[in-house]
C-alpha cells in the first residue's frame, strides 16, 4: 500500500511536555522565551494609546466653531466645516435637544418664587398694583354671564349662563319665532325663575318641551332640551343639563373678567368667550349712588 502523495508535508505534533521516561518526575524545564519578546501579562511602561482622529481635527477647536454656527450667520471655509462636522453635529444636537424639566407648581393664589432680585422687585411692584386694582374690591352685585346663542341654526339671542338652574329654559316669544315641534303631553312645574310665576304657580308649568334643540356657542354645538315657558326675563337660560354637555368650565382671571371654555361632545372642537368683562356697568361696588343719598332702588337680576 502506497502512502499518499501528500502525507510528506504533514507536520507532526510535538510530544507532550508532561510525557518524561519512566522512573523519571514531570519535567521541570523552563519554558524558553525569546529575548526582548514581552510576556502576555506584562505591559511596557511606555506603551503609547492612540485614538481616531484626522490632521484637521487636531488643529481646529470644535467648539470654536460651533459657537460660530450657533451664534451668527457666517462664511466657513469648507477646510474648517470637513474637520469638525461630526464634533460639531454632536454639539448641536445636545444643544437642540428637548430635556425634561421639572415643573415647579406654586400653590393657588401664590405665584413662583423669584431668582433675582430684580424679578423680586418686579413682583413687589405687581403685587401692589394688583391690590390696588378692582379684582380685590367687595361687591355688592356682579352680573352673571352672558353669551351668543344660535338656536336651531335659525335665531341668535343673548342667553344667560345660570348654574343654578336645573333645566334649559326660552320663553314663548323666542319659541314663536322658531319652527320647532314643541312636546305639551308633560307634567312638569318649574319655580323659581321670574317674579310674575311665583304669584302665578299655575303659570309656572312649562307650555312644553322642545326635544334635542341645537344649541351652538362659537362652533361647539350639542342637542338639549329646551323648555318654553310663557315668562322669562332672558331669551334663554342655559343651565346645568348644558353645561354638562360642553363640560364647561368657568374661570375668574384677575382682571375681574369672567372666561368660559367649553367643547364639543366628541372633543374636537373647543371655544373660550368671555361671558363677562372685568369692568362691566352692573358691577356694584357700594350699596348706594353718591347723588342719592338714601338707599337706591336698582335693578338686579336674580
Amino acid at each position: 500500500m502506497h502512502p499518499r502523495l501528500d502525507d510528506e508535508h504533514i507536520i507532526r505534533p510535538p510530544p507532550r511536555s508532561d510525557l518524561t521516561p519512566e522512573g523519571v518526575g514531570p519535567s521541570t524545564a523552563p519554558t524558553t522565551v525569546p529575548t526582548g519578546a514581552p510576556s502576555a501579562s506584562e505591559k511596557p511602561e511606555n506603551a503609547k494609546k492612540f485614538r481616531l482622529a484626522s490632521e484637521l481635527n487636531q488643529t481646529i477647536n470644535p467648539s470654536t466653531i460651533a459657537k460660530k454656527i450657533m451664534d451668527t450667520t457666517i462664511e466657513l471655509p469648507m477646510r474648517e466645516i470637513f474637520a469638525v462636522a461630526p464634533d460639531v453635529a454632536g454639539y448641536i444636537h445636545e444643544q437642540t435637544r428637548k430635556k425634561r424639566i421639572p415643573l415647579t407648581t406654586p400653590p393657588v393664589g401664590t405665584t413662583a418664587k423669584p431668582t433675582t432680585m430684580e424679578e423680586v422687585s418686579d413682583s413687589v411692584q405687581v403685587s401692589a398694583a394688583m391690590v390696588n386694582s378692582t379684582q380685590y374690591k367687595s361687591f355688592y352685585a356682579c352680573p352673571s354671564g352672558r353669551a351668543k346663542v344660535l338656536i336651531d341654526d335659525q335665531i341668535k339671542v343673548e342667553a344667560l349662563l345660570d348654574n343654578g338652574s336645573e333645566v334649559i329654559m326660552m320663553p314663548r316669544r323666542v319659541f314663536e319665532r322658531l319652527e320647532l315641534p314643541i312636546d305639551t303631553e308633560i307634567d312638569w312645574r318649574i319655580n323659581g325663575y321670574d317674579t310674575k310665576t311665583s304669584a302665578m304657580l299655575e303659570e309656572a308649568k312649562p307650555l312644553g318641551c322642545c326635544h334635542d334643540v341645537s344649541i351652538d356657542i362659537g362652533g361647539v354645538g350639542v342637542k338639549s332640551q329646551v323648555f318654553v315657558v310663557e315668562y322669562c326675563n332672558a331669551d334663554l337660560i342655559l343651565g346645568r343639563p348644558w353645561e354638562r354637555a360642553v363640560r364647561a368650565r368657568y374661570i375668574n382671571e384677575d382682571d375681574g373678567s369672567y372666561m368660559v371654555i367649553i367643547k364639543s361632545p366628541d372633543g374636537r372642537r373647543f371655544a373660550t368667550f368671555c361671558a363677562v368683562k372685568g369692568e362691566h356697568h352692573r358691577n356694584r361696588e357700594f350699596v348706594r349712588h353718591a347723588e342719592e343719598g338714601c338707599v337706591g332702588e336698582d335693578s338686579l337680576k336674580l
